[in-house]
Parts: C-alpha cells; sequence; structure tokens
C-alpha cells in the first residue's frame, strides 16, 4: 500500500511538434519528417520506502525532464510490380534524447526501482549495476574462500531508452 502525499502536484507535459509531408509521383514516393521537444514537469512517480514506515511505496513529484527527437519515414508503393504481386517498402529512423533536468529535494539521484535510476543529468531511465571489486591496476578481487569476484559498489552503466530506432 502506498503513503498518501498530501504536496502531491499535478504532473504536467507540454509538447511542440513540427513536421512535414511531401508525396511525390501521385503518393508512389512519401517521404515525412517530425521534430519535437516535450518538457514534463511535477512528474509522479513510485519510490520505495523502507519497511520500517508501515507503507511499501509513496507518490512524488520527481522532478522535471526534457526530451526531444526527430521522427523520419520513407514509404515506396509500390517498390516494384511483377503480375499480381507488388512489394512496398516503409522504412523509418527516430533520433531522441531525453534528460532529467531537476529532482525531488536537493538529490542528484532517485532510486526509482531496483536498478532504475532517474539521475541529473542523463537520460530517463537509467541502470545502476553493481561492479566488482579491483585492486589499483584494475583487476577484479576474488574472494578467496568462494572463488567468485568480489562484489563492489553501485555504477551507472547506461539508459533502457535508445538514442535510434530504425524499422523496415
Amino acid at each position: 500500500r502506498a503513503l498518501r502525499n498530501s504536496n502531491i502536484k499535478p504532473e504536467f507535459t507540454t509538447e511542440y511538434e513540427i513536421g512535414v509531408e511531401l508525396g511525390l509521383l501521385k503518393d508512389r514516393i512519401v517521404f515525412e519528417a517530425a521534430a519535437y521537444h516535450q518538457k514534463t514537469t511535477d512528474q509522479t512517480v513510485s519510490i520505495s520506502l523502507p519497511i520500517s514506515t508501515g507503507s511499501a511505496s509513496q507518490y512524488i513529484n520527481a522532478g522535471t525532464m526534457i526530451g526531444k527527437g526527430i521522427e523520419l519515414d520513407l514509404k515506396l508503393t509500390p517498390l516494384f510490380e511483377l503480375g499480381d504481386f507488388s512489394c512496398n517498402l516503409n522504412a523509418n529512423a527516430s533520433f531522441s534524447k531525453s534528460e532529467v533536468k531537476e529532482l525531488y529535494g536537493d538529490v542528484s539521484e532517485l532510486n526509482i526501482y531496483s536498478a532504475v535510476y532517474a539521475m541529473l543529468g542523463k537520460a530517463y531511465p537509467y541502470i545502476k549495476a553493481t561492479d566488482f571489486k579491483r585492486d589499483d591496476k584494475g583487476r577484479v578481487i576474488v574472494n578467496s574462500k568462494t572463488g567468485l569476484p568480489s562484489a563492489g559498489s553501485l555504477i551507472p552503466v547506461g539508459t533502457t531508452e535508445p538514442k535510434i530506432k530504425i524499422g523496415l
């Protein structure tokens, strides 16, 4: 059960988008392009709480995030025809970037769920994973009793969202 938060504000997203569509040869070739800029403020997320609070989670206004990108589409209809058979081609690509601009309180990172973090100046969602303990030369330290690498601290490893998506 989530702990109530009387200070929660509504989440707002403002987006601006501009696009163009060009059709050639009676729309046998169609090219579309769009660019967008999105700003989300007072983003509402559920954070985990210690069991001692009596609740598993609480909703908070986590901060502000900016997203921007470009989307491209190309359609060729028909690409070729062989009697009753025809082949169309649709290709698309999107290039996107998101960045956490503000976070709750004075924190520089916020653990949203398990290994998922919101980190100032980074894309959202950002993943942290446990690294191995290493010596001064960067070699992994192995536990002499178990023969397994010794666990170290959490380190940022990257985002789950690709910057480029391509489809065909």
